[in-house]
């Protein structure tokens, strides 16, 4: 495989279902940004390897990431195959249930303060806390190609970007040892 073709250099690109496509397409906007969510999920992994952080719950941490990863990298084959060109292995029901298991198994592991959670308490929570928001526009992104091709089939790529978004969210709590900094509406109203 050659990376050096000219193609790229001026604006066009392929993808598995089409040829000579805009990199400025709806498609490869969506392939990029699950690209920038992989990357910033492979450094959260990283970093929350590196960390000194045992208990058992955040121990099986880094495995469930990188099977995030490996769900990204059929949602990444998927949008590039939107036409269904060949028999590509497609994000299935059995996925969504595993993610939802992992954040229901995160959620029950701690109690979430009765106010809103304003910041991350710990550098760990801070970096995933940006995983998520990364997760949440990625979402945005996949709803609007949504939007503008109807015949498009990204239910459960909907579904699995929107259930991510709180598995992330769970994380950051539970990444934050119960440290909440929190702020409650009487507090906002003195603002």
């Amino acid at each position: 495989m050659n990376f050096t073709t000219n193609p790229g250099d001026k604006g066009r690109t392929n993808t598995l279902a089409q040829k000579n496509i805009s990199k400025g397409s709806d498609i490869i906007e969506c392939q990029g940004q699950i690209d920038e969510l992989s990357a910033q999920i492979a450094n959260l992994r990283l970093k929350i390897l590196q960390s000194k952080k045992k208990n058992s719950l955040i121990s099986n941490t880094p495995d469930f990431l990188l099977w995030l990863l490996k769900i990204n990298f059929i949602i990444g084959t998927e949008v590039s195959n939107i036409s269904d060109v060949g028999s590509l292995k497609k994000l299935t029901k059995e996925h969504l249930e595993t993610l939802t298991k992992e954040s229901l198994t995160l959620e029950k592991s701690f109690d979430l303060p009765k106010s809103f959670i304003l910041t991350a308490t710990t550098l760990l929570s801070s970096e995933c806390n940006l995983v998520r928001t990364k997760t949440r526009s990625v979402e945005r992104t996949f709803t609007r190609l949504k939007d503008r091709n109807e015949d498009f089939k990204l239910e459960n790529i909907l579904i699995y970007l929107n259930d991510l978004g709180t598995y992330f969210f769970l994380l950051s709590r539970k990444l934050e040892d119960s440290e909440f900094f929190t702020i409650n509406t009487i507090e906002l109203k003195t603002l």
